[in-house]
């Protein structure tokens, strides 16, 4: 499964309570367009903090990293070093897997 349909996924079952083929694509504006407030994005980086032990600095909890579920890929992408990672799910939860 791919990083963004990983995040989609994760924004229908625990933030937006939407199917997976919501009518919203990988660059809309999750906070412009109201399916996430303050607390959806608090949500989002514990997701990435937890999923791929990554350390989201303060400073890195911004619309350029967090608006969007291309710019949330992009983010955990360039924080992991890897530009090659793929996910694969298990039991309830994601897990990251590097190539």
């Amino acid at each position: 499964m791919q990083l963004e349909q990983l995040i989609r996924t994760y924004l229908c079952e625990n933030i937006l309570y939407l199917d997976e083929d919501s009518d919203y694509s990988n660059d809309t504006s999750l906070i412009g367009e109201g399916l996430i407030d303050s607390m959806g994005v608090m949500d989002l980086v514990s997701f990435v903090r937890i999923e791929y032990h990554i350390d989201v600095d303060q400073r890195d909890i911004t619309t350029d990293n967090f608006d969007s579920v291309s710019k949330i890929a992009a983010y955990i992408r360039r924080k992991s070093g890897c530009d090659s990672l793929l996910v694969q799910r298990s039991d309830s939860s994601a897990r990251a897997t590097w190539v």
